[in-house]
């Protein structure tokens, strides 16, 4: 009311030069006024969207059958261990889903009310490597968002690792920033590329169809082309820089304590809920295999030995299980037909028990 009262009176007043300058003062002071006024009412209005979609894509709850077996980890279950071999089960693995991110995928779905029978967790010799809390950390982050906690970011701080884009993230997420709404949106309308359970955090079992090149002396003999030689360099080079991501990285090759103790909080969850749980070393290639650090083969080994003491879990090992080159797809993943004999394998394994 008072704006208005404001506006009558002067503009019945006759435009004289001092009056003019008077009311281009107040014009402009009046849209400053509507622009900070707009601004804050934009804002307000882009909190209010983010909180609403944010809250109600983190309560979509996800539904499992019955007495289910789940499959949790990264690129290699992903691609080594197929469900329609292994009975009642279902692959949720992702790529570089390291242990942190698995368990809070079977948090979100016991809390969602399901109770899965068994879990298989794979757990490689580069499970425990300080190198996977960081990598494709923006991915990682735009992937299982919905179903991280406070806690999750409080643990990483405590362990030095919340940098600048983590502080963020945890403003976003917990004070409701309104960035990454586009994002929001296609959650919300479960827009989802190779999602096919409509949830971002959920992966799939991947068809890798092709194999390892043959070795380079054979390759000579068979008169094969330039490519094949390119592509076993190529897979090589991939090999080399992998060993030393994961073993050899600025913190070398012991493991990081924030995942061993996700590792145990998981091993708690099975516990309670009276789930049985199977870590499994999956099969590596020997030329991967002795690159491998004594120490951290030795450490993995021992630790998962503790848990299986401690906590009545199974760890099945079968790093060492021979497979031809025809049956991997590069020196540390399975194709389509060594998944087809490893997954027969551990349905075998895990249903005798």
């Amino acid at each position: 009311m008072q704006i208005i009262s404001f506006l009558l009176e002067h503009c019945s007043k006759p435009l004289g030069g001092g009056n003019q300058k008077n009311l281009d003062k107040n014009n402009q002071w009046f849209l400053r006024f509507l622009f900070v006024l707009f601004i804050l009412f934009l804002l307000t209005a882009l909190f209010c969207l983010k909180y609403s979609i944010l809250r109600y894509n983190k309560s979509k709850a996800v539904s499992l059958p019955d007495n289910i077996i789940l499959i949790l980890g990264d690129s290699q279950p992903r691609c080594a261990l197929n469900p329609d071999y292994i009975y009642n089960s279902m692959n949720f693995s992702q790529n570089a889903q390291n242990i942190i991110f698995s368990y809070y995928q079977l948090k979100k779905l016991i809390d969602n009310g399901n109770r899965p029978h068994k879990v298989i967790l794979v757990y490689s010799y580069r499970s425990l490597a300080d190198y996977n809390i960081n990598f494709q950390q923006r991915e990682m982050l735009n992937r299982y968002h919905l179903i991280l906690d406070k806690n999750y970011y409080n643990l990483l701080y405590l362990n030095g690792y919340l940098d600048t884009t983590l502080l963020i993230r945890y403003m976003v997420e917990f004070l409701y920033l309104p960035l990454g709404i586009s994002n929001d949106l296609y959650e919300l309308l479960d827009i989802r590329l190779n999602h096919l359970s409509g949830f971002q955090f959920l992966g799939m079992f991947e068809k890798r169809i092709s194999h390892l090149p043959l070795p380079l002396s054979l390759d000579r003999d068979l008169g094969t082309s330039k490519l094949a030689l390119k592509n076993q360099r190529d897979n090589y080079n991939y090999l080399k820089r992998d060993i030393k991501d994961h073993y050899y990285n600025e913190n070398g090759s012991q493991p990081s304590p924030l995942i061993k103790q996700y590792l145990i909080k998981l091993a708690k969850v099975c516990n309670n809920n009276h789930i049985t749980l199977y870590l499994i070393n999956c099969p590596i290639h020997t030329e991967y295999k002795k690159l491998i650090p004594a120490t951290t083969k030795s450490v993995t080994d021992d630790f998962a030995l503790q848990l299986q003491a401690k906590y009545g879990i199974t760890y099945l090992n079968y790093s060492e299980y021979p497979l031809d080159d025809e049956y991997y797809y590069d020196y540390c993943h399975l194709n389509f037909k060594g998944s087809e004999i490893f997954s027969q394998i551990v349905n075998t394994a895990i249903c005798s028990n």
